[in-house]
């Protein structure tokens, strides 16, 4: 955040006794911090998702699995012993790195049995003799191992609902927590309640420090929460927690209050008095101010004008509760409207936004008028974008196969696609690419770079990299379908920005093997820059913005101005040597080189080792966003470890030269820009490297930290922009800018070109309208461009190429469905004149066509194809200054009409 934090709302689990709550006070304080508030977790969950579906009056059963997740893992362990000492007579339990590692490795197997049939559990043990641990668990004897605990859930569930006299169908919401992925738990629970009231909208591992977040944010704005802050809590010793909801108006002094039970208080063995004066019955719910429990009573599901609610104090001499005070309801709350351009049609329209991101994908859909990130089978938001190939199966992702000693399944397992993709040639590889530390085949077969599988073996297999990034671009469909529970109609997808035409084409060829319903493709920073405006429309309106977008595969660094809810790019630089995995790379030699001074062992002979510590060095460089000091730590055959120190000052030294590059680059795109750092209003910062502490120390040396816009998840934002974009697409918002059309003007020869939105096109648009734009290419200065933009499919299809020369330059189009048209120019085109069928072309922006600077900048014709001798718009004669209504980058529309 910049700025040192004080204060925090703190969340406990909720069965806390008094000596560990009065322990985390302690840390707390030990910490440096002010707490505003102790929340229980299942409290801090359902304010979470209040927040997020802004409930009416509704009853919510809370199944927080959580660590009860460990007994699974534990009861996996048990087996794994037993069937191991059936083959050897080693003793795992008497080596406690052994212990660990394979309490991680029945972890992840509970993971994967989620959604496979079976997981294959190893641990290298490292003897002479074959004692590497191999055990095969299936998903049916996993189900029989924890049947009694699947029993148990089972009951639990309904010890909870008769405490609170509710039957089933009276319960509304189910929000679960992280282990209700496992199949038999999330059964017992549709069985019970029904598909509809599962609620995964939240990502449910990070529900409680989203409902904390929320609660510190109101303290801070001193403001009087509404809804679902008051609650029922019972407690028994079967550890049941079940939330009543009150409707009430949390006021000052409880927001300063620790919601924490008064010891005192009847609670446990004392339930049956509660419940007999009906605590248990939806009419009252429980807080605690200054210590003291007290009881909202009185609410007995009347309009919100009609009911007061009484607070009343727990004495502890008479073991009474009596009334104290009273709470108003609020106000009405102010009506919302469903949707009016909804419709049974459009309902079953999804459209979905994909981000595909060289270290990891996402996929995002527009639900509940906000942008949601879906989270994959294992929770999370990302999905690693690498594929392995085993036998007949493909995986994509986190996957079983991961770091084995088996060197054909490493060397079939994919990952950095889009530094291969396009690719004709090997020089045509990054030099930076080419010094990685893959584990995989590539070579270039066919005028095409692509990966080898099986590499000199009978099922030796060339895969082209669409073909494997298809394979990632299904993974992002399948996790969408599964969550939304329908066929994905539409997406969005981003490509990095300056993308060759190449890359494009085989992106685009990867999105029709995935047989994936592509509408449009967008740019990585400026599906940023959307997202971010989606967030402070007010704040970013009207200003010029630098989008500092530091992802895995490279750094590109984006001023645009942003006006009238349109993004409008001025200058875009990039540099594929500045990737965050530049930094992985750093690290990654750095702590071979530390541990090549005291071991002989040779890493470099074990590629899995390879992969697994440039992961790990991944992770490292994540936790010095937050922490001056980690370690590296990787296990190592005949009992060697790799244990390297690793500081924030050591990283900042390390990587000194990459950061002046980062500014360098900034400094660049300013000045190709014509822009002063002064004049920059925001700088938008994008992609998970941005949390490195130095980078945003230097940025905020150069704009000033007034300017520099944080995200709370920059990974997540791009992912987010992407579904705000097909979101627009699907209910007929607009398409993006210069979707334009020829339309008659005062003489039959004379056309012009005007924005429009697409709620107009059913009238105005005929099938395969075009738009024109040109683009500009940062290393060959300037790349005069006209694209053919299909207003039938949202597509652009068609691509003119001119002269290097930028001018004079040629202006065509066409309404027909052409082929790929090579122009130059020259005089012996006249033809294009029956082809186009275009006699006359004005530019303009629509309400206000730009003038012409002078005579010289009007077009002439000269054999049926007309030139523009100068720029049309004052100024753009300078470098990259493009006329604006006309500036992409490269074949694709960069900008977007919000609503």
């Amino acid at each position: 955040m910049g700025e040192p934090i004080t204060e925090a709302v703190v969340a406990i689990p909720a069965f806390f006794q008094t000596d560990q709550i009065e322990a985390t006070k302690r840390a707390i304080q030990m910490a440096g911090l002010e707490l505003k508030m102790l929340v229980k977790e299942p409290t801090a969950a359902a304010i979470a998702y209040n927040e997020d579906r802004k409930l009416e009056d509704s009853k919510i059963m809370i199944f927080d699995f959580g660590g009860g997740g460990q007994d699974f893992d534990g009861i996996i362990m048990n087996y794994v012993l037993q069937e191991y000492k059936k083959k050897s007579t080693y003793d795992i339990l008497g080596n406690k790195r052994l212990v660990k590692r394979l309490r991680a490795e029945c972890r992840l197997a509970k993971e994967m049995l989620s959604f496979n049939a079976y997981y294959n559990i190893h641990l290298d043990i490292d003897l002479d003799d074959d004692s590497d641990l191999n055990v095969e668990l299936t998903k049916t004897k996993f189900n029989e191992l924890c049947e009694e605990l699947y029993t148990r859930t089972s009951k639990l569930i309904d010890d909870a609902l008769r405490m609170a006299n509710f039957r089933t169908d009276d319960i509304d919401h189910i929000l679960v927590g992280g282990s209700t992925r496992i199949p038999a738990i999330k059964s017992i629970l549709k069985v019970k309640f029904g598909q509809n009231k599962l609620k995964f909208n939240i990502h449910p591992d990070k529900a409680v420090v989203f409902g904390a977040a929320i609660l510190a944010d109101a303290i801070e704005d001193q403001i009087l929460l509404n809804g679902v802050y008051g609650h029922l809590w019972l407690v028994s010793k079967t550890n049941c927690i079940i939330w009543v909801e009150a409707r009430i108006e949390l006021i000052r002094e409880v927001l300063k209050s620790c919601l924490c039970f008064d010891p005192s208080a009847p609670v446990d063995s004392q339930i049956s008095r509660i419940a007999g004066m009906n605590y248990a019955k939806n009419e009252h719910a429980v807080i605690a101010t200054n210590g003291k429990l007290y009881a909202i009573g009185g609410f007995q599901k009347l309009g919100q004008k009609d009911f007061c609610n009484s607070i009343e104090e727990y004495d502890p001499q008479t073991n009474k509760w009596r009334e104290v005070g009273k709470i108003s309801a609020l106000e009405t709350e102010p009506f919302v409207s469903s949707n009016p351009i909804r419709s049974e049609e459009m309902e079953e329209m999804t459209y979905i936004g994909i981000h595909l991101g060289m270290t990891s994908s996402r996929v995002s859909v527009y639900i509940d008028d906000k942008p949601f990130v879906i989270p994959n089978e294992y929770g999370h938001n990302a999905t690693l974008s690498e594929v392995s190939f085993h036998d007949e199966e493909i995986v994509v992702g986190r996957n079983r196969l991961r770091y084995r000693k088996d060197k054909a399944i490493i060397a079939n397992t994919i990952y950095d696609i889009n530094c291969v993709i396009g690719c004709s040639t090997l020089n045509e590889l990054h030099g930076a690419y080419k010094e990685r530390y893959w584990t995989f085949n590539v070579e270039e077969r066919n005028n095409c770079v692509g990966y080898v599988l099986n590499k000199r073996s009978i099922n030796e297999r060339f895969m082209r990299p669409e073909e494997v990034l298809a394979e990632v671009l299904k993974k992002m469909k399948s996790i969408a379908e599964n969550f939304l529970s329908r066929k994905v109609t539409g997406a969005v997808i981003t490509i990095p920005i300056l993308y060759s035409d190449a890359q494009i084409t085989a992106t685009k060829k990867a999105i029709e093997i995935a047989e994936i319903p592509s509408k449009c493709l967008l740019y990585e920073p400026i599906a940023a820059a959307i997202g971010f405006y989606n967030m402070e429309k007010k704040v970013l309106e009207g200003s010029k913005v630098l989008i500092f977008n530091w992802g895995g595969a490279m750094l590109d660094v984006t001023v645009a101005d942003i006006l009238d809810e349109r993004i409008i790019v001025k200058a875009v630089a990039k540099d594929e040597n500045l990737g965050g995995q530049a930094i992985d790379d750093i690290i990654l030699k750095h702590a071979i080189g530390e541990f090549s001074l005291h071991s002989n062992y040779n890493i470099h002979d074990r590629p899995e080792l390879i992969r697994k510590l440039r992961s790990i060095c991944r992770e490292n460089k994540e936790r010095l966003s937050s922490d001056s000091k980690t370690k590296i730590y990787v296990e190592l055959p005949n009992d060697l470890e790799l244990n390297i120190d690793l500081t924030q000052t050591i990283l900042d030294a390390l990587c000194t030269k990459i950061y002046d590059k980062i500014m360098q680059l900034v400094g660049r795109v300013l000045d190709v820009a014509s822009v002063k750092k002064s004049q920059i209003d925001h700088v938008c910062l994008v992609g998970g490297s941005t949390k490195i502490p130095e980078i945003r120390k230097r940025l905020i040396d150069e704009f000033g930290r007034e300017k520099i816009r944080y995200s709370p998840y920059p990974d997540l934002i791009t992912a987010m922009g992407t579904s705000i974009a097909a979101r627009n697409l699907k209910i007929g918002i607009s398409i993006p800018l210069l979707n334009v059309t020829l339309e008659d003007l005062k003489s039959a020869k004379s056309k012009a070109m005007r924005v429009i939105r697409k709620a107009e096109a059913p009238r105005l648009l005929k099938v395969n309208e075009v738009l024109f734009y040109l683009s500009y290419d940062v290393q060959r200065l300037f790349e005069p461009r006209i694209c053919i933009f299909n207003t039938n499919t949202l597509t652009v299809q068609h691509v003119l190429n001119f002269e290097r020369n930028p001018w004079p330059f040629s202006v065509a189009t066409s309404h027909n469905e052409l082929s790929s048209i090579h122009f130059d120019g020259n005089e012996n085109n006249d033809c294009l004149f029956e082809m186009f069928n275009l006699e006359a072309l004005q530019i303009t922006t629509g309400t206000n066509p730009p003038q012409p600077v002078d005579n010289s900048s009007v077009s002439y014709h000269r054999g049926n194809v007309y030139y523009l001798n100068q720029p049309i718009i004052e100024g753009a004669r300078k470098r990259f200054d493009v006329p604006i209504i006309l500036m992409i980058l490269s074949n694709l529309p960069l900008q977007l009409r919000f609503m």
